[in-house]
């Protein structure tokens, strides 16, 4: 689980699952994002969208989110956060 927070609480919890559909030779990614408890927020979908799309294991992620407010720049240290340190 990863847990975004600019006020110490979790908030809203969100899936977000990957899936490839295999046509002959072509794959294409199926992205679900779903909220499972709280808030539903299209903002979360945006942040969960880009992490599942970052996510090179095609694990499923629980993301607990609780932010003021989204923009691209947040998106992008949030990201950029994570990045760097998966290996942790």
């Amino acid at each position: 689980m990863i847990t975004i927070t600019e006020v110490g609480k979790f908030g809203s919890f969100v899936s977000a699952t990957r899936s490839r559909a295999v046509s002959g030779e072509e794959t294409e990614d199926i992205f679900e994002i779903r909220t499972l408890f709280g808030e539903d927020r299209l903002e979360y979908h945006v942040i969960a969208r880009a992490l599942i799309e970052d996510n090179t294991t095609n694990k499923p992620l629980l993301l607990a989110v609780s932010l003021r407010q989204t923009s691209k720049i947040v998106i992008d240290s949030i990201r950029k956060a994570i990045a760097d340190n998966q290996g942790l």
